[in-house]
């Protein structure tokens, strides 16, 4: 009996090192950065990230978590030079893996979102996302991201609506099925109703937003409200005031219900 009591310490000793050497990896300090992120631990998760580079430096994959962690960072405490370095961050992801579209994408959203938070808002700034979006698509034609967010940004800052709507349209050709799909395809018809509607032809704007709820009902209160404002702005008064109301109707108390009043 006397060997029992030094050989369950050595167990516990090997587990104990077991421990250290899993929380020592660059796995581990990816899902931690993960897991702080989901958190809104955004600097917190920073640092996680930066621990997974250092045991993992050629890991394009690290690299771009970094820059989205870096960048949801900057934005929340409207740091411009953080931002600054989400885009360095990207641009490394970019440099070790240069054929995954996926990273300029990625790029292509921080640049816009940077004009966006910091109030920079010039078109040269999303001239320069919506090139990151077209050398995404040049490497992937199906990549759906790079469609609706090449869609977004010329509709809604530069006012290139038959642009933006032949983005969606490809979007919207290549399809999906699953839940991500559902939710990117949703916005696409959101962004097609739009385009539609500032060209005048408002039967078919109305058509996308119903397909845009149909694909995503969780943000049907959305889609009315952004109905409203297209048929508010184009002078037909009576539908936007039912649309308002059915975007308050379907409203649980967030700041849409007093935007739509």
């Amino acid at each position: 009996m006397k060997a029992v009591f030094p050989i369950a310490l050595l167990a516990i000793a090997m587990l104990c090192a077991s421990a250290m050497a899993q929380e020592n990896t660059a796995d581990y300090w990816y899902k931690t950065g993960i897991n702080l992120t989901g958190d809104g631990s955004y600097e917190k998760a920073v640092e996680a990230y930066e621990n997974a580079i250092k045991l993992s430096p050629k890991n394009a994959t690290l690299w771009d978590a970094k820059a989205q962690s870096l960048a949801l960072a900057a934005g929340l405490l409207g740091n411009r030079s953080e931002y600054n370095e989400s885009l360095k961050a990207e641009d490394k992801a970019i440099e070790l893996d240069p054929k995954n579209s996926t990273f300029l994408v990625n790029k292509g959203f921080l640049i816009a979102n940077m004009a966006d938070v910091f109030g920079y808002q010039n078109e040269s700034m999303y001239e320069d996302a919506v090139k990151e979006f077209d050398k995404a698509i040049q490497l992937d034609p199906r990549n759906k991201d790079a469609w609706n967010w090449k869609g977004m940004v010329l509709d809604s800052r530069l006012k290139r609506y038959d642009e933006a709507l032949a983005a969606y349209n490809k979007a919207i050709e290549i399809g999906g099925t699953d839940v991500g799909d559902n939710f990117l395809l949703s916005n696409a018809w959101k962004g097609k109703g739009y385009d539609l509607a500032m060209r005048g032809r408002y039967n078919e704007s109305a058509a996308a937003f119903d397909k845009a709820i149909e694909l995503n009902p969780q943000n049907a209160v959305y889609i009315w409200y952004a109905n409203a404002t297209v048929l508010n702005a184009s002078g037909m008064y009576d539908e936007a005031v039912k649309a308002y109301d059915k975007a308050i109707e379907l409203s649980k108390g967030d700041i849409t219900i007093t935007q739509a009043y």
